[in-house]
């Protein structure tokens, strides 16, 4: 599992800041990622590491369910690190777009970045503070 604070932000290219919160990661939550958000090593697609199986927010932070898959070579390897604490680095990818989405201080719906994650990834460094994985 996986865990991402909630309330905070990540700068995206050309210095914009993108909130971490439920209505911006909207379309990673509704979508069901279940299966086809694959997790990679350091954001590299030539080194998977196994699959989202549930996203939920729980407490503030944005839970991240996943397996990894053996039949990847990285995967083994990816499991000591992440048991060791040497390496567990949680990382999404985030593209985002302008689109409508609800402003919770208001109740009201604007325009505004939404954001889709197509991958998350183990990384040495993340960018969101206190994104990491955990082994249950």
């Amino acid at each position: 599992m996986g865990v991402i604070p909630l309330g905070g932000h990540v700068e995206l290219r050309g210095g914009r800041l993108l909130e971490i919160v439920p209505e911006t990661l909207e379309d990673f939550l509704d979508d069901g990622p279940s299966g086809t958000t694959p997790v990679l090593l350091e954001h590299d697609p030539t080194r998977p590491l196994g699959w989202v199986t549930n996203v939920r927010t729980k407490h503030h932070r944005l839970l991240v369910y996943g397996d990894l898959d053996t039949a990847y070579p990285y995967a083994k390897a990816a499991e000591r690190l992440i048991r060791s604490r040497t390496m567990y680095g949680l990382s999404p990818m985030v593209m985002t777009q302008n689109a409508d989405r609800l402003y919770a201080p208001t109740g009201a719906w604007g325009r505004g970045l939404v954001a889709s994650v197509p991958e998350v990834s183990l990384v040495w460094r993340p960018r969101i503070i206190g994104a990491a994985w955990h082994l249950g």
